[in-house]
């Protein structure tokens, strides 16, 4: 008996059981006579306590919960217990939590669990992890598991707390138990392109062949026999024609072989319609590569052809299966597309590239089928070399080498050009300590590298001697290559950091002294940026005077970072002046990897700057879904067609050839339109005239050009985003118009002054139908002072006028003029009931628009006593000019071009990763201090998906209000979920400030700026120009994921106020008070133009029908 009750107390002691509840009386149960529960002390961190009492009339578990209330929010009333948990341990902590009327001011407010450790918090919790609880809510469970480090002292604390909060919080059902380690073993990954990055849905054109990339991580030890199938479940009108490895394996001769999986196929019912299973066993060489992470492209390509009628839709069941083990069931939706109908005829001047050409070697007809269509397109894309082409059999070499252009695409690291021979000799030591390599910022060798210096003076004549021979020899022994692509993106502040290098560096400055790492990034970063893009410079001249002089005949091209539309024209990550490369290159394959507004505007200022021709990639086909999320059908439409009518020699898409059915649409209906208009786009004599546009679905708005005359704006600023360009050939004349704005048609009046012809048949090329007015080809008369033609949202038309002396048209799809003006009437009639837009003055506070003349953009002024805040009401809703001492005195938010306050983005990767553009919905006084509201709806996804946004029809209503004599304002945001299903998200704030403007003369911004928050201080840039401030490392998980492909490291902090400084003896300072709980602060430096300062919000989960708020207070002063 003694035995065993001794035994007993010491198990108790010491917690070693797992699933003990190592807090005392968790329950409440047990209660003093002065009310406190036993085994907990009452504490408070400064105010006067709030009341602690159990409550035996609402609880989880039987007697009674905990209550904690507080008066007013400057209250803070802790419960405290002392505990013991051991080091390195895994532990969970759960409780139940209830809210009533929880509200406070303070970052850290609400209502919380605490486990300390010597005074220091190992985590907070509340509704969930660091997410304080305020609000109403009732009864939820909290469950979190941790695993703890080395820990300070022997005795640790939990701690129930209502802090800095107003309201009542109940807990109840405390424990804290130690759990098992989870168990460290890989499970089955997959992914399914380009399913996955859609929403679960694929689109299939009907009886043309839809690949779908799979690949997966997985533990062998789950497959030891080595076996590993599909089971594949397609509704009736989609059959499964093969599928089988991208890459080859080798087989029992050693021989490179591309293996096809067998399968086995039998009719089944599931939920009562007619389907067939396919069993799909892989092939041994894709399977024999699984591991734990990813292989290098080790995909299995799987194809579907859909032989039902357009329209058709249903569901498609897939899983895998070895031969112990049946892994869970995944689907996916279907839709059958029309068939993809070959155009007319290809485009014969602007071209088309697939670098990779991944449905070669494939089953049935596939190849023979895509390269029917791109051949279709383009007479003759061009592609890069395809993996293992040497391995292909004869009849697929013949047909890349008799249907494609040729080059061969070379990859580089570090400013080094991966020609075989000079890799190898780096990879190989082949030289034996004759080739240094690049030196990181941390002072150490990287692999497989060459100096930058080396690169350019090869003192030994190694590299452009010796290799370059080597080199060029296994070029001419391919005598279809036509090109050298040289892919590259070398970076400016990542390496090259050697002795030689600095010292090179210090001769290139005028530096006194060789400068260390540190000071480099710290002291002379625009130096060194000067410094590396002449590098690269020299390098890409060593490269091309090889290409000139070793192979004659082949061309060489470069692949890098276009020119920038910003005052920065070569990107600090790249670190390549393509313009300095243009007398060196012969083509440009520049990467402008974005859509819209800004993929016109580069592409207008690469084609027009650069003498050589200009053939972008695009990489709709990317699998990451950063970049495929940046594209939709319509999109892809945009930038080809943009391309073509700026005079771009063609576009390719990186990296495949694998797409959705409507991408494939849209890719086939751009071509050819493009075809049907090339003459206007590429032929001789071909002028480019004006013409005039204007959106006439616009509301106009009385405004000041900011020298005190009246000017009108329009509502929504349609013009903006749309652009229009004229081709004029002969007689006849092409119109290309793209509308650029997401949401808004355009209904625009066009006039091309200079037509002199009696009639004009108007003919929509890609639609394929004539406008007419009154029934009759439009007048030349007409034609000159302007008609209307409607263009969808992320719409694209191109309007062929074809000049002649009737009015007669050809029989047709057609639509008049009067149809589009009864639209338009309708839609005009919608807008002019907004009448809660006025401007107004009264008292001290004012609200109107102007023009700022810098940049031409309509911003509404808030003002009060004086100090202005300058909204760009029409475009969004951010901040872009602060004059916080009055009209005319330094604006805080412009040096060398302006910055903002306020950009609002969702960051889940599924959510476009463009800011969320809000409109104008009322302008007010709110205790008298002017206000704006904008409001803004979650649209359900444009890409090629048709499952529907999980955040679709989510409301965020935001408001600007301005107060303290101008110099502060607040921005809040109301988020309300008027669905019928709960919302989990998170979003963060972007802000570019130019604080200190008034002090930085011809300095950068970033030089003298200084950001603090919480702990920590650093100057934007210096020396990562991406940083990441977190609570803790396992928070902002959708935010993690954009950045750096989730490779950012976070830096640990507590935040709190944001503190912007700006200047040097004298300074501006941006104070930046989230009112609630965020996670931490993003920022982003761009050497020339600024740096960012973006608070990231915690996760949040909205209940049907409920709303949450966030806002910031903002405050300008000088110290």
């Amino acid at each position: 008996m003694k035995l065993s009750l001794s035994l007993g107390l010491f198990l108790c002691m010491c917690g070693a059981f797992c699933g003990e509840n190592l807090v005392g009386n968790g329950d409440f149960s047990a209660v003093r006579e002065n009310g406190i529960p036993e085994k907990w002390g009452v504490q408070s961190w400064g105010p006067p306590l709030g009341e602690v009492s159990v409550d035996r009339s609402d609880f989880i578990n039987a007697p009674a919960s905990l209550c904690i209330r507080n008066k007013d929010d400057v209250q803070q009333t802790f419960l405290s217990q002392g505990i013991r948990l051991e080091p390195n341990t895994s532990y969970c902590l759960s409780y139940y939590i209830k809210a009533e009327n929880i509200t406070g001011t303070k970052p850290f407010c609400g209502a919380m669990i605490y486990i300390m450790d010597s005074g220091n918090p190992l985590f907070s919790i509340g509704s969930s992890l660091y997410r304080h609880a305020t609000g109403s809510f009732d009864w939820k469970k909290v469950e979190h598991k941790f695993k703890t480090k080395t820990l300070q002292g022997k005795s640790l604390s939990i701690i129930l707390a209502l802090r800095q909060a107003s309201g009542c919080v109940r807990f109840d059902a405390v424990r804290l138990e130690k759990v098992e380690a989870p168990e460290k073993t890989a499970t089955l990954k997959t992914e399914l392109y380009p399913v996955e990055f859609q929403n679960r849905t694929y689109s299939l054109c009907r009886n043309f062949p839809a690949a779908l990339l799979l690949r997966m991580t997985l533990d062998r030890k789950r497959i030891a026999d080595g076996s590993l199938r599909m089971i594949l479940e397609l509704p009736e009108g989609i059959r499964y024609i093969g599928s089988g490895a991208l890459l080859p394996a080798r087989n029992t001769k050693n021989e490179l072989v591309f293996e096809r999986d067998a399968f086995t196929s039998a009719p089944v019912l599931r939920d009562g319609k007619k389907y067939t299973r396919y069993e799909i066993t892989f092939a041994p060489g894709f399977v024999g590569k699984l591991g734990p992470s990813h292989a290098w492209e080790n995909y299995d390509r799987i194809y579907l052809k859909a032989e039902g009628a357009p329209g058709d839709a249903g569901k498609v069941f897939w899983r895998l299966r070895s031969s112990s083990k049946e892994f869970p069931e995944e689907f996916f939706h279907v839709t059958i597309l029309p068939e993809l109908v070959m155009p007319p005829k290809p485009c014969s001047v602007f071209q088309l590239c697939i670098p990779r050409l991944w449905n070669m070697n494939s089953p049935e007809n596939v190849s023979e089928l895509y390269t029917k269509l791109w051949t279709s397109l383009q007479k003759r894309p061009w592609t890069s070399n395809p993996y293992y082409i040497h391995a292909f059999p004869e009849a697929e070499k013949k047909r890349v080498f008799d249907s494609y252009n040729y080059t061969q695409h070379v990859a580089s690291s570090r400013s080094m050009p991966w020609f075989g021979p000079l890799y190898n000799a780096a990879a190989q030591n082949r030289f034996k300590g004759k080739l240094p390599p690049s030196v990181g910022a941390d002072g150490k060798a990287i692999p497989n590298t060459v100096s930058p210096w080396y690169l350019i003076e090869d003192p030994e004549n190694l590299i452009w001697g010796v290799l370059a021979d080597e080199y060029a020899k296994t070029v001419r022994a391919n005598p279809h290559t036509k090109a050298i692509a040289l892919n590259y993106e070398p970076g400016t502040m990542s390496h090259c950091f050697s002795t030689e290098s600095r010292t090179r560096f210090r001769d290139f400055a005028k530096l006194p002294a060789v400068p260390s790492v540190a000071d480099i990034l710290s002291k002379y970063k625009p130096e060194w940026l000067r410094f590396r893009i002449r590098q690269h410079q020299q390098i890409l001249e060593r490269i091309s005077a090889m290409i000139r002089t070793r192979l004659p005949g082949v061309e060489f091209w470069l692949i890098s970072d276009p020119l920038q539309t910003g005052r920065q024209r070569v990107s600090e990550w790249c670190g390549v002046d393509v313009q300095a490369a243009d007398p060196i290159v012969d083509i440009h394959q520049d990467m402008p990897y974005i859509t819209g507004v800004p993929f016109f505007e580069m592409m207008k200022l690469n084609i027009s700057e650069l003498k050589k021709p200009c053939f972008p990639l695009i990489d709709p086909s990317e699998n990451m879904a950063m970049y495929y999320n940046r594209y939709t059908p319509e999109k892809v439409m945009q930038n080809i067609v943009a391309t073509a009518a700026l005079g771009g020699y063609g576009i390719g898409f990186w990296p495949a050839d694998v797409f959705d059915g409507r991408y494939l649409h849209s890719i086939r209906d751009a071509y050819a339109a493009i075809a049907e208009v090339e003459p206007f786009y590429t032929g001789k004599g071909v002028t480019k005239p004006e013409v005039r546009f204007e959106s006439k679905n616009v509301v106009k708005l009385d405004a000041s050009d900011g020298g005190g005359n009246s000017t009108k704006i329009s509502f929504p600023p349609l013009d903006r985003n749309i652009r229009v360009l004229g081709h004029w050939k002969g007689n006849d004349f092409l119109v290309t118009i793209l509308n650029y704005n997401e949401n808004s048609p355009a209904f625009l009046e066009l006039a091309v002054p200079e037509v002199r012809s009696p009639y004009y048949q108007v003919e929509d090329v890609l639609g394929g139908r004539f406008f007419l007015s009154d029934g009759k080809a439009p007048g030349g008369k007409e034609v000159r002072d302007g008609f209307l033609a409607e263009v969808p949202s992320n719409g694209t038309l191109i309007l062929r006028l074809t000049a002649g002396n009737s009015p007669s048209v050809p029989a047709g799809n057609a639509v008049d003029q009067k149809q589009i003006r009864e639209k338009l009437g309708t839609l005009l009639s919608q807008y002019k009931t907004r009448s809660r837009m006025q401007p107004f003055r009264e008292g001290n506070s004012a609200a109107y628009w102007e023009i700022l003349k810098d940049c031409g953009r309509a911003v509404l002024y808030l003002e009060q006593d004086g100090g202005r805040l300058g909204i760009a009401a029409l475009e969004g809703s951010e901040v872009i000019s602060w004059e916080s001492a009055g009209r005319g005195r330094p604006d805080s938010l412009f040096h060398k071009g302006r910055g903002f306050l306020g950009r609002f983005n969702l960051n889940s990767p599924e959510q476009s990763p463009d800011p969320c553009v809000f409109e104008i919905a009322e302008i007010t006084r709110r205790d008298g201090n002017p206000c704006v509201v904008f409001q803004y709806r979650v649209p359900d996804f444009q890409n090629a998906s048709a499952i529907q946004n999980p955040l679709k029809d989510l409301t965020i209503r935001q408001s600007i209000t301005l107060y303290g004599n101008g110099k502060k304002f607040t921005l809040a945001y109301e988020f309300t979920n008027p669905t019928g299903k709960e919302m989990t998200f998170s979003f963060k704030v972007n802000n570019f400030p130019k604080i200190g403007s008034a002090f930085a003369g011809e300095k950068t911004i970033n030089s003298i700026t200084n950001i603090r928050c919480g702990s920590i201080a650093f100057t934007p840039g210096r020396p990562k120009t991406q940083r990441l401030f977190l609570v803790s490392k396992d928070v902002a998980p959708e935010l993690r994921k954009h950045l750096l492909f989730g490779r950012l490291e976070a830096e640990i902090i507590q935040p709190g106020v944001i503190r912007v400084e700006g200047g040097e003896e004298l300074k501006e300072v941006l104070t930046l008070e989230p009112k609630q709980d965020y996670d931490g602060l993003y920022s982003w430096s761009n050497l020339e133009e600024g740096y960012t300062v973006e608070p990231v919000s915690s996760m949040i989960t909205l209940a049907p029908g409920k709303s949450v708020s966030w806002s910031c207070d903002y405050t300008l002063s000088r110290e």
